[in-house]
């Protein structure tokens, strides 16, 4: 099975930042520990503006983006969050071809 990569970058409003940090910690966190198609999940304060974070995600099953942003819980975190940011987050997911320290 191929794998993918998701490249998230998400604009918060101005010093929301820990605030949305907060809600992924509550919301999203739990379902990445226990989620064995998310090898590996980084969530990225951007250093260089105070106001974004990236989060990148490493998986073994692509059809699990798409079934994680379709469940209830990611939709009642959509919700819960859209106050807190400047704009909808940017999202790509992607074919990784090379990656060092992970078997594609």
């Amino acid at each position: 099975m191929t794998k993918s990569a998701a490249f998230i970058k998400v604009r918060c409003k101005p010093g929301k930042r820990d605030e949305v940090r907060k809600l992924y910690e509550e919301h999203i966190k739990p379902h990445v520990m226990g989620e064995k198609a998310a090898e590996f999940v980084c969530y990225c304060y951007d250093t260089q503006d105070e106001d974004v974070v990236y989060i990148f995600e490493f998986l073994s099953d692509p059809s699990m983006f798409k079934k994680v942003t379709e469940s209830d819980w990611f939709k009642a975190y959509q919700q819960e969050v859209q106050p807190l940011l400047a704009a909808p987050p940017e999202m790509a997911l992607t074919t990784p071809v090379f990656a060092k320290g992970a078997s594609l």
